[in-house]
């Protein structure tokens, strides 16, 4: 099996999403174990809200974490299940994204219309975004924060000849 070379790995934690979430889910388990009994009751009631408490940890969990992996062949933009795996060769465009976070809808998995085209967006507060303009994707724009745009920039100039 043929190992790839990996260009650059970067992971991205959103703080925002994770503390938010942490208050829901200590919101949760103080609510179930205020019921009678307990979780250890295993009543209707301590069975839903425990089973809440584990989803929303779960999507907590998901949506913190951004990873991005550039390999010779593809680049990765992950944000917990949601991946978008980008060919080279589907680039048309690329530049440092400076519109306004709010404007995509705040941060994480966002999607949004500019100018006549849909846009994915996967957004960590506080980070620099790039803008990638896409052919034969169903969001022809897709824009993603990290920590190294000019390395990401140069990568994919690179690749892209562009």
């Amino acid at each position: 099996m043929v190992q790839e070379k990996i260009l650059h790995r970067e992971v991205l934690v959103s703080y925002t999403i994770s503390i938010l979430f942490l208050l829901i889910a200590l919101i949760l388990f103080w609510i179930g174990m205020s019921l009678p009994g307990g979780f250890l009751a295993f009543t209707l009631s301590s069975t839903v809200v425990l089973v809440i408490l584990i989803i929303v940890t779960f999507i907590g969990i998901n949506f913190s974490i951004m990873y991005i992996k550039i390999t010779s062949d593809y680049m990765l933009v992950s944000f917990g299940l949601f991946k978008k795996v980008i060919a080279w060769e589907s680039i048309v465009n690329y530049w440092i994204d400076r519109t306004p976070a709010l404007t995509y809808g705040g941060f994480g998995i966002r999607f949004a219309r500019m100018n006549g085209k849909r846009v994915l967006a996967y957004i960590v507060e506080m980070k620099e975004r790039i803008a990638l303009e896409l052919e034969g994707h169903s969001a022809p724009i897709f824009v993603f924060s990290t920590k190294n745009p000019d390395k990401i920039l140069s990568i994919i100039k690179s690749k892209t000849g562009k």
